[in-house]
């Protein structure tokens, strides 16, 4: 008991002094001193952050993690590849390790107390990416309202909407079967079809997906290539936040908030005078928070503006990231081709309205 008390107090001091934890396996992303970054795992580290900030899932980054060949930290076990170079033995990447990567307050430089994961200070070793970024990401996967796409994640399966206002949905059609091979096909469906009585007034849109899919994307990255496109989407940030100045104010606060906790357990200060001083500090704490995170926020139509060829960039993107540039530049609506129509005229089909900056 007493010395599994001294190695308690021993890891305490340590997080308090931004000392790494010297036990387990290092960190993914770190080398075996625990202070100097892989430069491989780094790199998946940066790109996926980079990915979540875009808007991207948390299934692409399992994949591009995968095609880079990094892989999880495994009991310290190692295996010899075909090259006869040590690997660590891992199984397949999930969603609850790449989350516990990304979510981790280590990878931004930032120490925490044993057994938690709040950061309280920094670290001794070098950051893989920014304070803000991190506090971003984690922002991001852990909101409770954050769903991940399941199947297919069409273009514009509940983004684009049809003439009647209602928003259209991504189905899949299957065609008859040949040599006992049964083939489908993506359709964009408004919500309201197939209604009797209550519903909006049709005709509404049932129209194949993939040619509405490439023409919206050429109307896109056409319309990104023009020269005036980056001062017109390009989102200004009025009145960005400093930062640095809000990291000393936060490191400020919470030293004085533990001051307090610790007059308050010792009976120099009154609990319900400590009650009242906590609640208001925390809510300036969540402030401060919320202020650094949306600092560290990307703007994904700005990979487009920032790109020589916005195609090259485009072709490279999840889905999700494609979506979310669709959402932010563009309201599409769509139109009914009409009974038999087998070539119908995108330009009537299908109308764009740009939002501007």
């Amino acid at each position: 008991m007493r010395k599994s008390n001294r190695q308690k107090r021993a890891n305490l001091d340590d997080a308090r002094n931004g000392l790494p934890v010297n036990k387990g396996l290092p960190g993914f992303g770190y080398q075996n001193d625990r202070i100097t970054p892989r430069e491989d795992e780094a790199e998946a580290i940066r790109w996926a952050c980079r990915h979540v900030l875009a808007g991207g899932s948390v299934s692409a980054v399992l994949r591009e993690w995968t095609e880079r060949g990094v892989q999880p930290r495994f009991g310290g076990r190692t295996y010899r590849d075909a090259e006869d170079n040590e690997r660590p033995f891992s199984g397949k990447w999930t969603h609850t390790t790449a989350i516990r990567i990304l979510t981790n307050p280590r990878i931004a430089g930032l120490a925490t107390l044993p057994n938690s994961a709040e950061p309280i200070g920094d670290g001794t070793w070098t950051p893989i990416i920014t304070p803000e970024t991190w506090a971003s990401v984690r922002d991001i996967l852990r909101d409770p309202g954050r769903a991940a796409p399941r199947g297919k994640v069409s273009l514009g399966g509940f983004l684009f909407y049809c003439r009647c206002g209602s928003l259209v949905q991504h189905d899949v059609r299957w065609r008859p079967p040949k040599a006992k091979v049964r083939t489908s096909y993506g359709m964009y469906k408004c919500t309201e079809y197939g209604t009797r009585g209550d519903g909006n007034p049709g005709p509404h849109v049932t129209v194949k997906a993939d040619p509405i899919d490439a023409y919206v994307e050429m109307r896109i990255l056409d319309r990104m290539r023009l020269p005036d496109a980056s001062s017109i989407f390009q989102r200004p940030r009025n009145g960005a936040a400093d930062v640095p100045k809000l990291r000393a104010e936060q490191k400020e606060i919470s030293d004085g908030l533990a001051r307090i906790a610790g007059d308050q357990a010792m009976g120099l200060l009154p609990r319900n005078i400590y009650e009242d001083a906590a609640r208001r500090v925390t809510a300036r704490l969540e402030e401060i928070g919320a202020a650094i995170a949306e600092a560290g926020q990307v703007d994904a139509a700005a990979l487009l503006l920032t790109a020589d060829d916005p195609g090259d960039v485009w072709a490279g993107l999840d889905v999700t990231v494609q979506r979310r540039i669709v959402e932010s530049l563009v309201h599409v609506t769509l139109r009914p081709p009409g009974r038999g129509c087998r070539n119908p005229d995108m330009t009537q089909l299908v109308r764009i309205g740009w939002r501007r900056g």
